[in-house]
């Protein structure tokens, strides 16, 4: 029993000395645009708004394309719209380890037209730096929004064999148009002002989440979004946001799964 007191004693002051280096790491780190990035990742976008007769027109730079397949191609391209045209949201998440709570999570936007947008956020990584969860804790990455089409994230997901979920979301026009807004500003803050990626509290999906809150009275769940975002479907089904007439969420996921 003294010899568990002792260890558990070790592990605590072990736990508190990483998390001051970490925490020192972050304070000392500057974020920065230039560095030698990882293909895919080399650019960043910028969204340009203007007023006009008809509301509001978007006009996104830097829009990635590539096919990721062998034999595919790295385009970055440019994309208008009103925003306006906006209309409906999908939340994408994207198994990429045996660990079901394990997930990439990103979104989708969709115009009246048929065309789609998606948006990832992500680490940002230098030519031949692989992610690692330790990393993530070690101000190791930036952090990127990428704007993306469909065919380019999920392709992309196809090629790493990862189970995908696309899980149409319960929202308004407007709100999809606001929610959109919101990201678009922090896209533009991010070629100014570049952020370092966090594991907990800096990821793909509290980024989500935290745009999300803003416009929503249903709260999601921290646990879900810091430490198992693997569990995001599950958490907007019980939160009632999946477009679905399924009463049973493992029943909503064989209806939204990626063939």
């Amino acid at each position: 029993m003294y010899l568990v007191k002792i260890l558990l004693f070790i592990l605590v002051g072990l736990s508190v000395l990483f998390a001051t280096y970490s925490v020192l790491l972050y304070a000392i780190t500057k974020p920065l645009n230039d560095r030698n990035w990882e293909s895919g990742q080399d650019k960043i976008a910028r969204v340009n708004l203007a007023e006009n007769g008809l509301g509001t027109a978007i006009h996104i730079h830097n829009l990635r394309n590539f096919d990721w397949s062998e034999s595919g191609a790295a385009s970055w391209e440019s994309m208008e719209f009103e925003l306006s045209e906006l209309s409906k949201l999908e939340v994408v998440v994207s198994h990429f380890s045996t660990v079901s709570e394990l997930a990439h999570v990103f979104l989708v936007f969709s115009l009246n037209d048929g065309r789609r947008v998606g948006l990832s956020i992500e680490s940002r990584r230098e030519k031949g730096e692989k992610f690692s969860l330790l990393n993530g804790l070690l101000a190791k990455y930036e952090i990127i929004y990428l704007l993306a089409s469909t065919e380019d994230l999920l392709g992309l997901r196809v090629e790493r064999n990862e189970t995908v979920y696309v899980y149409p979301i319960k929202a308004t026009a407007e709100n999809v148009q606001t929610l959109f807004l919101h990201f678009t500003k922090k896209i533009n803050q991010l070629n100014q002002s570049p952020e370092l990626y966090h594991l907990f509290f800096r990821n793909c999906t509290n980024q989500i989440v935290k745009q999300v809150n803003k416009l929503s009275d249903k709260k999601y769940s921290w646990l879900v979004q810091t430490l198992a975002p693997g569990n995001t479907g599950q958490a907007l089904f019980q939160m009632g946001l999946i477009d679905t007439k399924e009463t049973d969420f493992e029943q909503a996921k064989k209806e939204f799964v990626q063939k």
